[in-house]
């Protein structure tokens, strides 16, 4: 099974709509899988994937931010609000929104069912905002729009990122279970 992730806009229930009506850079992406997926099962395979772990060594040499893997299961089960350089902004039954330690970025994941109700068919959501610090003034919110190379490269890691935790996921959904 292939994984095709896209760009996409925001869904209108999204928690990260709130900073694209004020004026900050936001993105989304999406995936679609063929089966059931719970926020709980999205969060765990998307910080945990290879690719998510070398940002976690960053964070940990650099920043002095570490997270283990026993961290990613706490915040996905709702245990724990604070993971790596993030803290949680918002959540409900099929959304996270994290801030980081400056409250210059979000992070956002989403799941939710395409199509109908009975439907077996995951959409997975991943998006960021880029913030100033004050985001009350128009000026500074356009200032905070990132460059178009900055915005390329991020895009592309975004587009990793999702596709590294839908791929997680089909593993995963593909082992027998016990």
């Amino acid at each position: 099974m292939k994984t095709t992730v896209q760009t996409c806009e925001l869904p209108a229930d999204a928690l990260l709509r709130r900073y694209r009506k004020r004026g900050a850079y936001t993105d989304c992406f999406t995936a679609s899988l063929s089966f059931d997926v719970t926020l709980e099962a999205f969060i765990k395979a998307f910080y945990s994937t290879r690719l998510f772990k070398l940002e976690r060594l960053v964070l940990a040499r650099v920043f002095s931010r570490p997270s283990t893997d026993m961290d990613v299961a706490r915040l996905a089960d709702g245990r724990q609000s604070h993971f790596a350089a993030w803290s949680v902004e918002a959540r409900n039954e099929n959304q996270l929104l994290l801030c980081d330690y400056r409250q210059r970025t979000r992070s956002w994941l989403m799941t939710s069912r395409a199509g109908a109700i009975d439907s077996h068919v995951s959409q997975l959501y991943f998006g960021s905002a880029i913030t100033p610090r004050n985001m009350e003034n128009a000026a500074l919110a356009e200032a905070a729009q990132p460059g178009k190379l900055l915005t390329a490269l991020h895009c592309r890691y975004s587009v990793a990122l999702l596709k590294s935790a839908a791929n997680r996921l089909i593993r995963v959904q593909k082992q027998p279970h016990r």
